[in-house]
């Protein structure tokens, strides 16, 4: 394979640079598709020049001049960022060139893309909802990849903290209503208050105490441990 398998989508070596295409190959297809030579390939990179011969080059930009199409759903959830197959564009294009610049995931994956073209036209699949899994001539089955996340990037990690934050505050900041165990040296005896913040004292079994006071101490080590490790990822 001239590119290797790259599942960061970070590696120089993989970027594709000003890979040509004519635009009778998007003229030859119902649905104005181009796939790049070595697809699939992240969205990191990626940059589509027109030249129509006579203005010059000129930069297109997505969901305006094209759409990407065919994503790798297998490879986008395993590493954790999206790769896709192709590009439709959204309007007919006059004569002239398209230069691809993009980052290649490489390796055993890179699929053929006369195959794609056979079956997405004898099959008639439309690629702007088709993902590339069905579509290519690549049957193995992609890895789990290690990645990191930001968790910037986690949906609800803000609210998860700010949560927690109020319970350890409510915690802390609670009158406590037991002020000494076993009245009288009977230790089934609390000395309390009830609901109108009258000192009374009330009859608890033993085994109710032990886990009172053992699933509160509980309760705060499992908060702060849970907030010192989401304060390490940070």
């Amino acid at each position: 394979m001239p590119y290797d398998f790259d599942p960061t989508g970070s590696l120089p070596a993989n970027l594709v640079v000003d890979e040509l295409h004519t635009i009778t190959e998007i003229n030859a297809n119902t649905y104005n598709i181009i796939i790049p030579e070595f697809a699939p390939f992240y969205t990191n990179n990626l940059s589509i020049i027109y030249n129509d011969g006579i203005n010059g080059d000129v930069t297109l930009q997505e969901n305006v001049h094209y759409v990407l199409c065919l994503p790798y759903i297998a490879a986008s959830r395993s590493i954790g960022a999206m790769v896709y197959g192709g590009v439709t564009f959204l309007n007919d294009l006059p004569s002239g060139t398209i230069k691809f610049t993009y980052q290649t995931i490489g390796g055993d994956w890179i699929a053929d893309p006369n195959y794609v073209y056979s079956v997405l036209i004898n099959i008639a699949y439309n690629p702007r909802i088709t993902s590339w899994d069905l579509v290519t001539n690549i049957q193995q089955i992609f890895p789990p990849i290690n990645h990191d996340q930001s968790l910037d990037y986690v949906f609800g990690y803000e609210d998860l903290i700010a949560k927690i934050d109020d319970i350890v505050a409510a915690i802390a900041a609670r009158p406590p209503s037991v002020f000494n165990l076993g009245v009288n040296l009977e230790p089934s005896k609390l000395l309390g208050t009830d609901p109108a913040g009258i000192v009374t004292t009330i009859e608890v079994p033993v085994a109710d105490i032990l886990v009172m006071v053992n699933g509160y101490a509980a309760l705060l080590n499992r908060l702060d441990s849970i907030e010192a490790r989401l304060t390490a990822l940070e």
